[in-house]
């Protein structure tokens, strides 16, 4: 996909410095960290249990680091596996250790209680300022969240005013689950990642694309860029590529589609919200 301009899937790039120090770098040091000291105890482990230990150590160990580096240099979604992995070498790391304190006779039992209970408390107090380092990622996507009733109107006006099995168009992918758990008696053109229209279809995809971009009001196009003879009316791909009769789009997102239809004879607004809209794409004419 190098190269070809998308316009959703910012967590399929790599991570940027400030994801870097934000979201690798702690869990990244405290699993290094713990990893010397699983290195510096394993062979004073218990010896019938010390082969477990270091396999599902390194097994851990290693896939943090694989998913970090995959985070960091080429898909920031890795992030997820990495913490994953990273947590469950952590869990394993002070577990070994409380088993290697158990294994030292010469350590009194009161000190080995007083050293857990301070790791523990030491654990969280990061997890702690962990939850601190996310409250401001959390506040600013609340802020952009949707309603739970997103979509709500503009489902319920497809499903009172359409026949079953009607092809809707969404402009957008993301738009696909509020549409579909509101009204489910509609079909919808995708609702997963644009890259798998790409993969199925380049033609379609780019079609979908340049509406999606809110430049394909009037024409569209099978390729990232064609000649004037490759030009395709735009309701004609719906209606003969697509086989849509309607076309659902949000006003912030399509606003030069929507005054642009507003006045196009190829497309009657039969639905407003003015939030969301709907256009019912017309017959071609004869």
């Amino acid at each position: 996909m190098k190269g070809i301009p998308l316009i959703f899937g910012r967590e399929l790039k790599p991570s940027d410095a400030m994801g870097f120090l934000r979201q690798i770098l702690p869990v990244f040091l405290i699993v290094l960290i713990l990893a010397f000291v699983f290195i510096k105890i394993r062979k004073k482990l218990p010896a019938e249990t010390r082969q477990i230990w270091m396999t599902k150590f390194y097994s851990a160990f290693s896939l943090t680091i694989i998913f970090a580096l995959i985070a960091q240099f080429m898909m920031r979604r890795s992030y997820d596996l990495m913490n994953g992995f990273g947590v469950f070498t952590i869990a394993l790391i002070v577990t070994a250790y409380f088993a290697y304190l158990e294994n030292q006779k010469k350590i009194r039992p009161d000190y080995i209680l007083k050293t857990k209970n301070r790791i523990l408390m030491a654990g969280l107090i990061i997890i702690c300022l962990f939850s601190a380092n996310s409250v401001t990622l959390a506040y600013k996507y609340m802020g952009q969240a949707w309603s739970p009733t997103y979509l709500k109107d503009v489902s319920q006006w497809l499903k009172e005013n359409t026949k079953p099995g009607d092809i809707v168009f969404n402009s957008r992918w993301d738009y696909f689950g509020g549409l579909f758990f509101w009204n489910q008696q509609n079909y919808y053109i995708n609702g997963m990642d644009p890259i798998f229209a790409y993969a199925y279809s380049e033609p379609l995809y780019w079609e979908s694309h340049f509406i999606a971009a809110d430049v394909g009001y009037t024409n569209t196009c099978e390729k990232i860029r064609c000649v004037k003879e490759e030009i395709i009316p735009t309701n004609e791909a719906l209606l003969n590529h697509f086989n849509s009769s309607y076309l659902v789009l949000r006003h912030v997102q399509n606003p030069k589609t929507y005054f642009y239809w507003l006045e196009d004879k190829n497309y009657e607004l039969v639905f407003d919200n003015k939030k969301e809209a709907v256009f019912k794409v017309m017959p071609l004419a004869k």
